[in-house]
């Protein structure tokens, strides 16, 4: 049971740094997108 936890942190610790991977990308996909978009409201 004990052996368990280290990889309950290790699997947290790569969600965390994955999710603050993506966030930047991600928003500067949506951002590219949008600009891109010639009918969006945002312009």
């Amino acid at each position: 049971m004990p052996s368990t936890i280290p990889a309950i942190w290790w699997g947290l610790a790569l969600l965390a740094l994955v999710a603050v991977a993506l966030v930047p990308i991600g928003n500067y996909c949506i951002r590219r997108y949008v600009a891109a978009d010639p009918w969006s409201a945002t312009q």
